[in-house]
């Protein structure tokens, strides 16, 4: 039951960023959802479920939108491995810690991305794609992580005593 929770909001996040948010383009740039939900999940519940939510996320927007089957599911996982690692060592009351972790984990993911891609299609330049790619998306995503935080913390503190888990499908 809790997995297909998951499942539902990785998917309406996923259906957000591929249908809502093609309004609100700045540049040809729309923010990146599922990597925030991933991130947060690095961040209250460490890098297993961090890693597992960003492989789960990843392969889903993969299946769905993805040229390379996997390479999102990687760099999801990757980051919400990363991002997990900080889970004891962050004070997450404070916005602007998590708000940071949203820059950087993106920032994390959008590097992956580029050197990915340039290893298995069309080559991207680095300086062009950090600078048109891989910023903007962090700066957008780093906005709507700041707006919605604070109700996902709530909902994480709700929950926190619940098993609210992956460990029943892996």
């Amino acid at each position: 039951m809790k997995f297909a929770v998951w499942v539902v909001a990785f998917l309406m996040n996923l259906v957000f960023q591929s249908t809502l948010f093609t309004f609100f383009q700045i540049k040809g740039v729309r923010p990146d959802l599922l990597i925030i939900l991933v991130i947060f999940v690095a961040l209250f519940r460490g890098p297993v479920e961090g890693g597992k939510a960003g492989f789960l996320a990843g392969l889903l927007e993969d299946l769905v939108v993805g040229q390379f089957i996997g390479m999102n599911a990687f760099i999801k996982m990757f980051v919400g491995i990363v991002v997990g690692l900080f889970e004891k060592r962050l004070y997450r009351e404070n916005l602007l810690i998590p708000t940071a972790m949203v820059f950087i984990g993106t920032f994390i993911a959008g590097t992956l991305f580029i050197l990915l891609f340039n290893s298995f299609g069309p080559d991207i330049k680095w300086i062009e794609g950090l600078y048109s790619l891989v910023m903007p998306t962090c700066l957008y995503n780093t906005i709507i992580g700041f707006l919605i935080y604070k109700p996902i913390y709530r909902l994480h503190k709700h929950f926190k005593g619940k098993r609210w888990s992956f460990r029943q499908i892996f």
